[in-house]
């Protein structure tokens, strides 16, 4: 892909595509703060996505992935890891009293 506009715009409806999964999986499993174990992702998506489309030097667009795989990988294990078998984060409880049920998970 040759130009910016167009990499930003493939990389924001994958980031989307994917954040849009994950909340309907969070409405199916009835716990919204799933979907900060997929934020971290969401950057690793983005590398991906530069090294299929992106411009530049393919080993250095892998070495980035890499990079950022890495770190988004790590960070979204380490907030599964954290939150799992706590239940729904009080946050996103506080939304829905606040909101109503219709406003998440």
């Amino acid at each position: 892909m040759d130009s910016l506009g167009g990499l930003m715009l493939a990389s924001a409806l994958a980031v989307a595509g994917m954040m849009v999964g994950a909340w309907v999986l969070s409405l199916i499993v009835r716990d919204a703060s799933i979907v900060d174990t997929f934020w971290g992702l969401g950057f690793v998506l983005v590398a991906v996505v530069a090294v299929v489309l992106g411009p530049g030097v393919f080993d250095r667009r892998l070495l980035v992935l890499a990079l950022v795989g890495i770190w988004g990988v790590r960070l979204a294990s380490h907030i599964l890891r954290r939150n799992w078998g706590r239940g729904e984060d009080f946050r996103y409880q506080g939304f829905r009293a606040r909101w109503g049920a219709g406003s998440g998970g």
